[in-house]
């Protein structure tokens, strides 16, 4: 099981009813979350690959993945991740494939064309852009 952050410590305190899981805030509440919603905040608070993968099931229009706090290239500045545009899964890249009508998308710090973080979006059957995330 991934390692808990701080940020999702304070959130299972805060919300014992929901320790574990996922939540996202839809866009235009964003701006009221508290800091501990952070979804995502480092690379070890979802599992790599679709099978140990943190699965978000109720994802909307208009909801986003949060991944800002991430640094996308590992010992690198504050790099921000950018969308894989198809050919080599390099460094700062995410890569989205459509596997039995769930969307998996992997993260990619240092390069190696392996995943560093995969999440994954339950019955999600189209890709997401760079405005479905917080980068």
């Amino acid at each position: 099981m991934p390692a808990v952050s701080a940020a999702a410590t304070a959130h299972n305190r805060r919300w014992p009813e929901r320790a574990g899981r996922c939540r996202l805030v839809p866009q235009h509440r964003q701006r009221h979350r508290p800091s501990a919603d952070r979804l995502f905040a480092a690379l070890n608070e979802s599992g790599i690959g679709a099978a140990k993968a943190d699965q978000i099931t109720d994802f909307a229009p208009g909801d986003k993945i949060d991944i800002s706090k991430i640094d996308a290239v590992a010992d690198g500045d504050d790099n921000a991740f950018k969308l894989d545009a198809g050919g080599a899964f390099v460094a700062g890249e995410i890569h989205q494939t459509l596997s039995g009508g769930n969307l998996v998308i992997d993260f990619n710090v240092d390069g190696d064309a392996a995943a560093e973080m995969s999440i994954v979006l339950v019955g999600q059957t189209t890709l997401l852009a760079a405005a479905d995330f917080i980068l």
